[in-house]
């Protein structure tokens, strides 16, 4: 393939106070589709293709199609999809996003998703999704949507285990559980330099807020590489 650039590397945040904070984005239908049915099919969401029907994804057995597409259902509130099966995913997450105006992310199934991640994850720590909440948004400037993202970022990327499609199915279990609240933070802000890396824009801690926040540049782009592939 074309020679690729290596992602730029996140500065530790506490190099870079008082950068102006990112504009905030949302979650989209997309997204969210994918990361439904990345917890559902156990695989990554960069393993899901857009071509691809929930059909070929759950390899024609019933019981995980039906129950991934009673969850989309809960999680969108958009009605029945006919023969959302045979659809590439591309088109049902257009359609759906068509349909589930009133969505915002999380909905009913990836709260549950996240909560209970972050129960399993975070449980020794004391951590809750209202503390990441306000962290993000103190050390880091980030907005409800960004938040948003690098909670469902850091759900997905802590699964243990191997993927259904080859590798493992997180890049943030190297570390182990966290036992304190400084440790669960660090590996909150590693999840949030993803997500920076991903949509482009510096992850700069705030002015007096830098401290236990850094984010280790090299673990970014380990897991950029790994998300992006040797073609981007």
């Amino acid at each position: 393939g074309p020679a690729t650039t290596a992602p730029a590397a996140v500065a530790p945040a506490s190099t870079i106070p008082g950068t102006a904070a990112p504009a905030d984005t949302v979650v989209t239908p997309a997204e969210a589709l994918r990361a439904l049915l990345a917890f559902q099919a156990k695989v990554r969401p960069e393993q899901i293709a857009d071509a691809e029907t929930i059909d070929e994804l759950f390899q024609g057995v019933s019981s995980r199609r039906n129950q991934a597409l009673l969850d989309i259902g809960a999680e969108f509130q958009a009605g029945t999809l006919d023969g959302a099966h045979e659809k590439p995913i591309a088109a049902l997450a257009a359609e759906i996003a068509k349909r589930a105006g009133s969505w915002r992310a999380p909905g009913r199934y990836l709260r549950t998703a996240e909560d209970e991640g972050l129960k399993r994850v975070l449980g020794r720590t004391g951590l809750g999704r209202k503390d990441l909440q306000t962290h993000l948004q103190e050390a880091f400037g980030l907005g409800e949507g960004l938040a948003e993202q690098v909670v469902l970022t850091f759900v997905l990327e802590t699964r243990e285990g191997e993927s259904g499609r080859g590798g493992a199915l997180g890049a943030l279990t190297a570390a182990g559980t966290p036992g304190s609240r400084a440790e669960g933070l660090q590996l909150v802000a590693q999840a949030a330099g993803v997500v920076a890396q991903r949509r482009g824009f510096s992850l700069a801690a705030q002015v007096g807020q830098a401290a236990g926040t850094a984010v280790d540049a090299a673990v970014v782009r380990e897991l950029e590489d790994r998300i992006a592939g040797p073609d981007g």
